[in-house]
């Protein structure tokens, strides 16, 4: 069943740990951001608006923990990976992203561990 359906992209989607809501990245807001919405495509709602200059995206919601690891984009291009809680707060830096710098660089597409202890990534 399709989701969304607009001019922009929304895409990168995974479940919430009930199954009850879908977290995607989306730039109907402008800029690319984590947004939320029912699992039937309805009640769409921003859950993260990333600072000026950078992006967000790439999510991965753990079931075990209810948090949430994404990948945000700087002004220059460059990836690092953060850890919030499922309801968007708490926010804390994961990774630098590297000492390689430029457009795409640093760490991308994390995923948790099923128990939540580790996360891989690009």
């Amino acid at each position: 069943m399709r989701l969304t359906q607009n001019a922009v992209f929304d895409d990168e989607p995974c479940w919430s740990p009930t199954g009850a809501s879908i977290l995607f990245a989306s730039e109907r807001s402008g800029v690319r951001s984590l947004w939320l919405c029912d699992a039937d495509g309805g009640k769409a709602r921003i859950l993260r608006t990333p600072p000026a200059g950078s992006s967000e995206g790439e999510p991965d919601w753990c079931r075990a923990t209810d948090r949430i690891v994404f990948s945000s984009r700087d002004g220059t291009g460059h990836h690092s990976l953060w850890l919030v809680q499922g309801d968007g707060s708490g926010l804390v830096p994961l990774t630098d992203g590297g000492a390689t710098t430029g457009l795409d660089s640093g760490d991308h597409h994390p995923t948790f561990a099923p128990d939540g202890s580790r996360v891989a990534f690009a």
